[in-house]
């Protein structure tokens, strides 16, 4: 028999004040327990999920109609992670209930990489087909900066800001760079959230993305954004540059580095027959490539370490397929976040 905890999230919060996170995560590790807004949330607006998920509650109810920092999250988890099947296995870490030194870690999490502090550097480099915020008039201009919230263990909250860019709002450029330093990353999220300062500089929402930290990928990356509505917008997204400073990273690093490339011929094979990129369509055949959906008369330099070539697509002047095939091929091959199974 199945028995479910369904708390509101005042009394949610005072029980994992009460007992101390690593109690309920002992007892979630047998029971369900859910969290809900409180009532008085007349505006629709969400309770933060992370204290619940590093609890190890498996359900924390949220408002969809709502594009704050925790439906944000939301999305960023249970989008990336899994497939996107709706479905997350805790971190090793939440599942392990107690120290490590009283608790026999499962087999499962024998396989995963214990907790070590990771210093993040990340570079907000620029932004491309950014839409304007709802209800703009369209002679105005949008002036977007660019929000960075690292939510995860209370120690490691942060929220960084670039500078507003008033002089193009389609592609706005910062080129700023961030320092975050998380003792847990493993239950970290990084969120992206695109804001327009409006004449009374109050932030209006133009699009948003999150992703767990723990499987960021270094070098020249981009971020995909989604609007108010949690939906994808095409061609819409931030260049960011990540370098990621701990022990593991420098070996997955270093790992990259003695990989083979892939020989000529064996390109030519994987690029050429139907629906595949032909060698007079695109450099593949010769050099890894990474693309992105971006402004042909944006030219950036990218110093990544295992990007040699990029495809620049230009989404209104694509004239053979292997144009519309790079675009789609963006998401997996150049996003900041890996694939996962």
């Amino acid at each position: 028999m199945c028995s479910c905890a369904s708390l509101s999230e005042d009394k949610a919060m005072k029980l994992v004040k009460r007992c101390g996170i690593e109690r309920l995560r002992a007892h979630t590790k047998t029971y369900l327990c859910r969290a809900y807004p409180k009532a008085s949330r007349v505006g629709s607006d969400n309770l933060d999920p992370m204290p619940f998920w590093l609890a190890g509650f498996q359900l924390v109810a949220l408002n969809y109609q709502s594009t704050d920092l925790p439906m944000i999250l939301n999305q960023g988890l249970f989008l990336n992670e899994n497939g996107g099947c709706g479905y997350v296995l805790k971190p090793g870490l939440i599942r392990t209930a107690f120290s490590r030194a009283s608790t026999p870690r499962s087999a499962q999490d024998e396989r995963e990489p214990l907790e070590q502090d990771l210093r993040l550097e990340l570079t907000v480099l620029s932004g491309h087909w950014l839409p304007k915020p709802s209800g703009m008039p369209n002679k105005q201009i949008a002036r977007p900066r660019v929000r960075v919230s690292l939510c995860g263990a209370p120690e490691d909250r942060s929220v960084r800001q670039t500078q507003t860019d008033s002089e193009t709002g389609l592609h706005p450029s910062w080129k700023e760079t961030f320092v975050f330093e998380i003792s847990q990353p493993s239950v970290a999220m990084l969120a992206f959230e695109v804001l327009d300062v409006n004449a009374k500089g109050n932030p209006d929402f133009i699009a948003a993305a999150a992703v767990p930290v723990n499987g960021l990928r270094e070098g020249v990356r981009w971020v995909p954004l989604q609007d108010s509505r949690h939906h994808a917008i095409e061609f819409c997204g931030i260049l960011v540059h990540a370098r990621l400073v701990c022990p593991w990273a420098e070996q997955q690093r270093q790992q990259r580095l003695t990989q083979q490339p892939v020989a000529p011929e064996q390109a030519k094979i994987i690029c050429a027959g139907p629906g595949r990129l032909h060698d007079s369509d695109s450099a593949l055949s010769t050099s890894p490539v990474s693309c992105v959906p971006i402004s042909p008369s944006r030219r950036l330099s990218l110093e990544a370490g295992s990007i040699e070539t990029v495809v620049v697509v230009d989404p209104f002047q694509q004239t053979s397929p292997a144009s519309s095939i790079l675009a789609d091929r963006c998401q997996e091959r150049f996003s900041c976040w890996r694939a996962s199974s």
